[in-house]
């Protein structure tokens, strides 16, 4: 077997077994966004409304200011949201509800880094 049937061979092996992950991908994917979705909806309502916030601050905070029209739109938002204020309202919650699984899962969602 020639060294460009080889190559073509193997393309073609890997390209199939992508195929046949992205279908596992999707599934977990879901499973997890409502597993999501379940711990928050356990969570009491300042709890939920921390996460919300959090995920605004998470996605302000990865806007690109490409010219100043945009960067006021950028910092209207997070001074909105009070970005600069999460990890004391967190630790508050966090004292709050100490003896709340449920509150304490969702607040994990921040601090695993997965504020979707």
């Amino acid at each position: 077997m020639s060294c460009r049937s080889r190559l073509r061979s193997l393309s073609l092996i890997v390209g199939l077994l992508l195929g046949l992950a992205a279908p596992a991908v999707a599934i977990d994917d879901g499973s997890a966004r409502e597993r999501l979705d379940a711990v928050l909806a356990a969570a009491p309502a300042d709890v939920r409304a921390f996460v919300s916030r959090a995920r605004g601050c998470a996605h302000w905070g990865g806007e690109e200011p490409y010219d100043k029209e945009r960067a006021a739109t950028i910092n209207k938002a997070v001074t909105g949201l009070k970005c600069d204020q999460l990890d004391a309202a967190e630790v508050a919650l966090r004292r709050k509800y100490a003896g709340s699984r449920a509150a304490q899962q969702a607040l994990d969602i921040r601090d695993g880094g997965v504020v979707p």
